[in-house]
């Protein structure tokens, strides 16, 4: 179903938690690097930002328990266990390959003008759209049944009501205002930066997790039917356009905000014109070109053919796992075997 109002709230929410972790911690907001970072060496950072994301399914199940998705139940074989490792492992060695996912390179790196970015989110985001099509096509009229009810195109929004509305707003500003209000608490009564870093990082995660299951980017079905439009001949009854809304009310806004309205902006050159509130520098990604190479392009590719065909990505990833352990034990098994691979 095409969730105007959740999904515009939501990726408000991935705006404010890429922007926070700019600007306090001079890094990008990359889901596969933290979980990369928690299954091969946990450090405070990526166990702070793990915590949060926690913190926000707890969250949303006890207040919002509509807004955690109805995910399918993997049946306890070998064929649904061996998809599952094997889209796990695609997703691990290929956001290693292309340096990123969703988040890093379409969230953060499209925001921060970054030519290579842009190449891996159109590389990945069309893959994903060919997987879903024509690579698995059996899945389509699956997923579309499941996210919109019989008879009911998926691109006709459907609107929450008022009060639902009222308590999300409500959350949301008070996430919004803890997520910038607390870290500069922490960092005057405890004189820490790494005190007050560590607090933003899970404030971070919280919003970062909260913002993917108001939106419902963390159910896989949604995102699918993002990808379900047919052209021969054309046909969208099965598209639902939610997922849009995070270029809409995420990224456009860091555009701007990022490379336009702040005295500081958020790059490696030279003129930036002092650190992040809670690091000694900003520790960002080359934007240079000449780092896409075939490495780059294969693994942008396989990370588009796992999203394509199971609509998880890592961020929502880790949100699943915390709902449904036994998917999130295969797959992550398969992510950190994807992760070692060492070519």
């Amino acid at each position: 179903m095409f969730t105007p109002v959740e999904s515009a709230l939501g990726a408000i929410l991935l705006q404010q938690a890429s922007t926070a972790l700019l600007f306090n911690n001079g890094c990008v907001l990359g889901a596969s690097g933290q979980l990369r970072g928690i299954l091969t060496g946990p450090t405070f950072k990526t166990s702070a930002f793990i915590a949060g994301m926690a913190l926000s399914v707890f969250v949303t199940k006890t207040i919002f328990p509509t807004l955690i998705p109805h995910y399918d139940v993997p049946q306890q074989d070998w064929n649904d266990s061996l998809w599952i490792v094997g889209l796990g492992t695609l997703t691990g060695y290929g956001t290693k390959s292309c340096n990123g996912c969703t988040s890093g390179h379409m969230l953060c790196g499209v925001s921060r003008l970054s030519a290579r970015s842009l190449i891996a989110t159109l590389t990945f985001m069309v893959v994903a759209y060919v997987t879903h099509q024509y690579v698995v096509p059996s899945s389509s009229t699956k997923f579309s049944s499941s996210n919109c009810p019989a008879g009911v195109d998926c691109y006709a929004p459907v609107y929450p009501n008022s009060d639902l509305v009222v308590n999300l707003v409500l959350a949301i500003t008070a996430s919004i205002v803890s997520l910038h209000l607390i870290p500069s608490i922490v960092f005057r009564v405890a004189n820490k930066s790494e005190l007050a870093g560590l607090a933003s990082r899970l404030l971070v995660g919280f919003t970062f997790g909260f913002g993917l299951l108001v939106s419902g980017f963390a159910d896989p079905v949604k995102v699918l039917s993002f990808f379900s439009v047919s052209f021969g001949p054309l046909d969208i009854t099965a598209w639902d356009p939610s997922l849009g809304f995070v270029g809409l009310f995420a990224i456009v806004p860091n555009i701007i905000w990022w490379n336009f309205a702040t005295a500081e902006p958020p790059n490696s050159a030279p003129e930036c014109k002092g650190p992040p509130k809670y690091n000694r520098r900003y520790e960002l990604p080359t934007t240079s070109l000449s780092s896409i190479t075939l490495r780059f392009m294969i693994g942008a590719v396989l990370f588009g053919v796992s999203w394509g065909a199971s609509g998880s990505c890592p961020g929502p990833a880790i949100l699943r796992t915390l709902v449904q352990p036994w998917w999130g034990v295969l797959w992550m098994e398969g992510f950190l075997m994807g992760s070692l691979i060492p070519f």
